[in-house]
C-alpha cells in the first residue's frame, strides 16, 4: 500500500512538473527575433537552389507548396532531424503517395531511398510522426526532403513544443499517437473525428492539441487598437512623426539597406491549431495562398492583400475578404474561411509581414504597404505587447525593406507607394 501511494504521488508530481514546463514553453512566447548565429543557420539551411528545383516538379498551381525547414535551430537532438529538412507540403494524401514517382520521372533528381510513415505513425524517436521522407541526390549533393500534408505539419508544430519535456512518459507518447491518428482522419476528410483530450491520458490541459490560449494582455479590442494607433507615427532617420510617407528613390534604398538579418516567429502560435481547425472545417485550403511572381502581380485585382516574406526570399500572400463578401457568406448561415499571416509559412519565422493594397485606378498598381501583423509583430497574447508597440514598432516597420527587395528581384516596378506601420 505504501509503495502504491508513493508511486501515485510520484506520478502526480511528474504531471505537475511537466504541466509547469509545458506552460512555460508555450506561453513564454517564442524567441523574438531569430538573429545572429541562429539566423545564419536558418538562412543557410533554406537550400534555395534545391527549393527552386523542387518547385519545377511540384508546382504551386497543382496545390504543392515547397518550403524551407521548420526549425533548424531546434535544441532537442532526438527530434531535430524532423525539423531540419526542406519540405514539400502536398495538397492531399494521394498527391503525397505519388510524389516519389514525380521525382523519379525526370533526370534532375535521383531518389536513393524513402521512409514512409503515412499510414502507420512512427513509434520511437518522435512517436506519432507521419510523413514521407525521401533521400535524394541533386547536383551531385545528397539531401533529405520531407513530404507532408498540412495536417502532418500540424502534428510537427504541436510536437515541437511538447517533446522537449523533462520526462517523456508513456502517457505522453500514447497521446502523441492519438493526436496523429486524429489528424490522419482529418486528412481523410473525416472532419467529425473526435478530438483526443490530454486529460484522458492523465496529462495537463496545456499539452492538449487545442490548449487554451493565454488571455489578452490589453483588455478590450478598442483599448488595444487605441494603444496601437497611439504609436502609429513613424520615427526613423528619414521620416519622423508622420503616419505614412511616399519614399523617394534614395529612401527606398535606405529602407532596403536598413532591413536587418532577422526573422520573426509567430507570436500567436498557441492559437494556430484552433485557427487551422476552423479554417479547414469552413472549407478553406492553404493552397489558395500564393507565392508572388510578376505574372501574378500584374493580374491582381484591386483590394487588400496580407503578405509575409519568408527567409527563402519569397513573398506569399492572400486576399483579404471585403466586408460585403463576409456579410454575403454569413447571410447563408455559414462562417467564412479566413486565412491569416500564420498560414503563409506555417511554423516558420518571417523577415517581415503586413498588407499591401492594389489601387482601384489601375490593376497591378501597388498603392500602399504596411507592416501591420498581430501574429508576427503586435500579438495581444504576448506579455511584451506594450513594449512591442511602444518600443519596437519602428524596428518592425524597417523590416518593410525586405518586401521591396523581393519586388526588385521579381522585376516588379513600383513608385509613389505610401508606406506605414498600420
Amino acid at each position: 500500500m505504501i509503495k502504491k501511494m508513493a508511486a501515485k504521488k510520484l506520478r502526480l508530481y511528474l504531471v505537475f512538473v511537466f504541466s509547469v514546463f509545458v506552460a512555460a514553453t508555450l506561453f513564454a512566447g517564442p524567441k523574438d527575433p531569430v538573429e545572429s548565429v541562429s539566423f545564419e543557420v536558418l538562412k543557410q539551411t533554406q537550400n534555395v537552389e534545391l527549393q527552386n528545383a523542387l518547385k519545377n516538379v511540384f508546382a504551386e498551381d497543382k496545390g504543392f507548396i515547397v518550403a524551407g525547414p521548420l526549425d533548424p535551430n531546434i535544441a532537442n537532438p532526438k527530434i531535430a532531424n524532423f525539423y531540419r529538412a526542406v519540405r514539400v507540403i502536398c495538397p492531399n494524401l494521394e498527391n503525397q503517395a505519388g510524389s516519389t514517382n514525380l521525382l523519379s520521372a525526370g533526370s534532375v533528381f535521383a531518389v536513393k531511398g524513402t521512409k514512409n510513415f503515412v499510414e502507420l505513425a512512427l513509434a520511437d524517436s518522435l512517436p506519432g510522426f507521419r510523413g514521407l521522407i525521401v533521400y535524394l541526390t541533386y547536383n551531385q549533393k545528397d539531401y533529405v526532403v520531407q513530404f507532408q500534408t498540412l495536417n502532418q505539419l500540424r502534428f510537427l508544430l504541436w510536437a515541437k513544443n511538447t517533446f522537449p519535456a523533462p520526462s517523456e512518459s508513456n502517457e505522453l507518447r500514447q497521446y502523441a499517437v492519438a493526436v496523429s491518428d486524429y489528424l490522419y482522419q482529418i486528412d481523410r476528410d473525416n472532419l467529425e473525428a473526435p478530438e483526443p483530450k490530454a486529460a484522458a491520458f492523465n496529462l495537463p490541459d496545456s499539452v492538449d492539441l487545442y490548449a487554451k490560449a493565454p488571455d489578452y494582455v490589453i483588455q478590450g479590442y478598442q483599448n488595444y487598437k487605441d494603444f496601437l494607433f497611439a504609436h502609429a507615427p513613424v520615427a526613423t532617420d528619414f521620416a519622423n512623426g508622420v503616419l505614412g510617407f511616399v519614399p523617394t528613390k534614395e529612401t527606398y534604398s535606405a529602407l532596403k539597406s536598413k532591413s536587418q538579418p532577422k526573422a520573426y516567429p509567430n507570436k500567436e502560435a498557441p492559437l494556430l491549431q484552433d485557427e487551422l481547425k476552423k479554417f479547414i472545417q469552413r472549407g478553406g485550403h492553404i493552397q489558395s495562398l500564393r507565392t508572388l511572381t510578376k505574372t501574378i502581380f500584374d493580374s491582381l485585382q484591386p483590394g487588400e492583400y496580407f503578405f509575409g516574406v519568408g527567409v527563402n526570399g519569397n513573398i506569399r500572400f492572400g486576399r483579404e475578404l471585403t466586408r460585403e463578401e463576409v456579410a454575403k457568406i454569413e447571410q447563408t448561415g455559414q462562417k467564412p474561411a479566413r486565412a491569416n499571416h500564420a498560414f503563409l509559412f506555417p511554423g516558420e519565422p518571417l523577415l517581415t509581414a503586413g498588407a499591401f493594397f492594389i489601387s482601384c485606378s489601375e490593376s497591378g498598381k501597388l498603392d500602399r504597404v504596411n507592416t501591420q501583423s498581430g501574429h508576427y509583430f503586435y500579438s495581444n497574447i504576448t506579455s511584451t505587447i506594450k513594449e512591442d508597440i511602444a518600443e519596437r514598432s519602428d524596428s518592425y516597420f524597417l523590416s518593410i525593406g525586405h518586401f521591396f527587395t523581393t519586388l526588385d528581384s521579381l522585376g516588379i516596378e513600383y513608385s509613389d507607394v505610401v508606406v506605414s506601420k498600420l
